[in-house]
């Protein structure tokens, strides 16, 4: 008996012609995926630290080490890493995840594959730093909290861009939203660190390009948003929690600058550390106030967000039955 119906131009029976364009992009076996996997982990999420010379920072926990002299290590280490890390470890999550989509039709748990590359390229990076800073490291408490500190903030933020990774690699849902909503957050302050090393140095066409890094992440949470949709109309709520997130997550992280940098003067104690985390805590709250953020860009995201998820549904309904 003849087969009718859903079959597209290109011949292929219960696949539109979109499935079978993606398709062609389908093309890494399992080891390919595993490998590219760990190389976009990496060099993608750390590409400001690459940009940046790779070299070990000043710190006094390894005060041995110059600046510009000191030795190459793969992740960023010292006070002022912390953002450093958690920005580069969700982006090189996002990064590496992404891979899985280019997996053969015939690769199994490609997702699975990709984010043990992502982590097993963590683990090498931050060995190789701790092989060179560990000879270094001053016999304080401060320096062994600091390094504990890293080591946590590393693998952390790594695992944390595995699972961020893996909900934007899905490309749809709930997973997607919020993987998406975090990566749009962290990549405005991504590519500031891309495209501005030394702001008293740099260009001023470069310096006027990074100050308009917000905009740059209005646009990714909008395509992230249109992607999601706003239908049925439940999904408004997903809405409102990736606009929150969007929101909270550029707060937390001017707060996380000001406790490195604060927590960094003066000398180890019980008080200190309380005293620091209450001071983290009211700048968070206060970068949290409306004065203090860019509504623009999350207007945009908005707009962004209604016309690709309109366009979707004509598109839809335009379809052929």
């Amino acid at each position: 008996m003849t087969q009718v119906g859903n079959t597209s131009e290109a011949g292929q029976p219960g696949k539109s012609g979109a499935s079978v364009g993606a398709d062609r992009w389908r093309v890494l076996p399992g080891w390919a995926v595993f490998v590219a996997s760990g190389v976009a982990f990496w060099v993608v999420g750390y590409l400001p630290w690459i940009v940046e010379g790779m070299h070990v920072e000043v710190s006094s926990a390894w005060p041995r080490f110059d600046t510009l002299k000191g030795p190459v290590v793969g992740l960023p280490f010292g006070e002022y890493a912390f953002q450093a890390l958690l920005v580069g470890g969700v982006i090189g999550g996002a990064a590496a995840l992404a891979v899985s989509r280019l997996a053969s039709p015939g690769v199994r748990f490609p997702r699975a594959i990709a984010s043990t590359g992502a982590v097993i390229a963590l683990v090498a990076a931050l060995g190789q730093t701790l092989v060179t800073v560990r000879p270094a490291l001053v016999d304080t408490d401060e320096a062994r909290l600091l390094i504990g500190a890293l080591i946590l903030t590393s693998l952390g933020s790594g695992l944390l861009g595995v699972v961020v990774g893996a909900g934007v690699a899905r490309a749809k849902g709930w997973p997607w939203l919020l993987g998406g909503a975090m990566v749009a957050s962290l990549l405005g302050p991504w590519l500031v660190d891309v495209i501005a090393r030394n702001p008293a140095d740099d260009p001023q066409w470069l310096m006027r390009i990074a100050r308009w890094h917000p905009w740059v992440g209005g646009i990714a949470l909008g395509v992230v948003l249109a992607v999601f949709g706003y239908r049925p109309a439940a999904r408004l709520v997903g809405w409102l929690v990736a606009l929150a997130i969007a929101w909270v997550l550029p707060s937390a992280l001017t707060a996380m600058s000001y406790v490195t940098y604060y927590g960094k003067q003066g000398t180890l104690s019980r008080d200190r550390i309380l005293e620091v985390a209450d001071a983290g805590r009211d700048v968070f709250v206060q970068s949290l106030q409306p004065s203090n953020h860019h509504i623009g860009p999350l207007v945009l995201a908005v707009v962004i967000g209604i016309a690709g998820a309109t366009s979707k549904l004509r598109g839809a309904t335009d379809l052929p039955a």
